[in-house]
């Protein structure tokens, strides 16, 4: 949907990469909490939480120390804090979670992950919260943990 808005105003990324709407870059540091109702990227360091209403993704080279809240959530580095995703959880072989809570309703992960962390199932009829800016957004669960 953003890719699509940015192509129709002419705007393309110069490398051919996809758009992200919201980037942390590998050489970037940030302290505070983050929301965001679109996609969050996160190759750098984030000391603090990170709540989104659409998907996450912690690259390779991403650390997040706080918990996180997201729609989506992809892991490919390190995560230490509780994690809450109303949709996906995707666990790539590269990631590393902390002894702390998984909560999912649907969860992939490829072989080698570093789980050190206590997983748990959502039920169908259990709702997140994902606040953005001040306003409560409900995102509907389904249980699909075939």
């Amino acid at each position: 949907m953003l890719k699509n808005k940015f192509l129709k105003n002419g705007i393309k990324p110069a490398d051919g990469t996809s758009v992200v709407a919201n980037r942390i870059n590998e050489d970037c540091c940030l302290e505070g909490n983050i929301n965001s109702k679109s996609d969050i990227r996160v190759d750098g360091n984030i000391k603090g939480n990170v709540c989104s209403a659409s998907k996450i993704v912690i690259g390779n080279t991403g650390k997040v120390e706080g918990d996180i809240k997201s729609k989506d959530l992809t892991v490919e580095g390190i995560v230490n804090g509780n994690i809450d995703v109303c949709g996906t959880l995707y666990l790539r072989k590269s990631a590393q979670i902390g002894p702390y809570q998984v909560t999912f309703s649907k969860i992939i992960i490829e072989e080698g992950v570093e789980v050190k962390c206590r997983l748990m199932p959502r039920s169908v009829n259990n709702q997140i919260d994902i606040q953005n800016d001040g306003e409560k957004e409900s995102a509907q669960e389904v249980s699909d943990l075939d």
